[in-house]
C-alpha cells in the first residue's frame, strides 16, 4: 500500500505543533510528512508500522519518527468497538528539521543532534527513563516553554541513543 502525505499544520505563533490525540482513528492511515515526529502513547495499545519496521505498541511508548519516514499506529480491534471502555490518548509534537534555522545542525556542537535526526530515519523507540523524561517534557507545551522542552527531550533522546 502506497503512504498517503499528510500536511501537517502548524499555528501562526509557533515552529512546531502539539496536539492530543483521544481518538484511536485519528490518522489512523499509513501516511507520512516533511516534519519529524515525537509521540507518547499515553494511553492505548496495538500495532505500530514505521517503515518496514511492525511492533506492538503500549501505554507508556515514546517514539521518534523521521521525516519522509512512512508510518502508523493501529489500535487493537477493542478500541473500535461500540460501547467500549477502552480509550486512546497521545501527544503528538511535529516539528522541521530546520526549525532551528537552515544552519543550526551544521554547527560542530549540533553534530548530535544532526545524527539523532540521521537515525530518525529509521525511527528510533525510546524507552527507560529517558521515555519518562521526555514523556514529562511533551507535556510542557505552552507558550516560551515549548522550546525549552523541545531543547530537553533532544538532549534526553540523544543522552539515551548514545550518540
Amino acid at each position: 500500500m502506497k503512504p498517503q502525505l499528510l500536511k501537517v499544520t502548524n499555528e501562526p505563533t509557533y515552529s512546531f505543533s502539539v496536539r492530543q490525540d483521544l481518538h484511536p482513528y485519528i490518522n489512523n492511515l499509513w501516511h507520512y510528512h516533511p516534519e519529524v515526529e515525537l509521540i507518547h502513547i499515553r494511553k492505548g495499545s496495538g500495532t505500530q508500522f514505521i517503515g518496514d519496521n511492525i511492533k506492538r505498541f503500549n501505554t507508556g511508548d515514546v517514539v521518534l519518527v523521521g521525516a519522509h519516514l512512512p508510518h502508523y499506529w493501529r489500535y487493537d480491534d477493542g478500541y473500535f468497538e461500540p460501547d467500549t471502555d477502552l480509550s486512546a490518548d497521545a501527544a503528538v509534537i511535529h516539528f522541521s528539521e530546520t526549525f532551528w534555522g537552515e544552519h543550526f545542525l551544521n554547527l560542530p556542537e549540533n553534530k548530535p543532534i544532526k545524527t539523532l535526526l540521521e537515525k530518525a530515519k529509521r525511527g528510533i523507540h525510546v524507552s527507560g527513563t529517558t521515555a519518562k523524561t521526555v514523556a514529562a517534557l511533551i507535556k510542557k507545551n505552552d507558550g516560551c516553554r515549548r522550546h525549552a522542552a523541545h531543547h530537553h527531550f533532544d538532549g534526553s533522546i540523544i543522552h539515551h541513543c548514545r550518540l
